[in-house]
């Protein structure tokens, strides 16, 4: 188990991420976007500038 880990272990990010791309494709509700815009922006924001939870009101 644990060569195989070693093996695995370094394209786990890339796999999960394209996991995610994947399920958001298939499951996302598309024709709605607009709705859900100002949260996509808010958490762009907040990882891209790294902003803690706590400081936000």
């Amino acid at each position: 188990m644990g060569k195989v880990m070693a093996l695995i272990g370094p394209y786990m990010p890339l796999v999960l991420t394209f996991v995610c791309l994947i399920t958001a494709w298939r499951f996302g509700d598309w024709r709605n976007w607009k709705k859900y815009y100002p949260t996509i922006l808010t958490v762009f924001l907040i990882m891209y500038f790294q902003i803690p939870i706590s400081k936000m009101k």
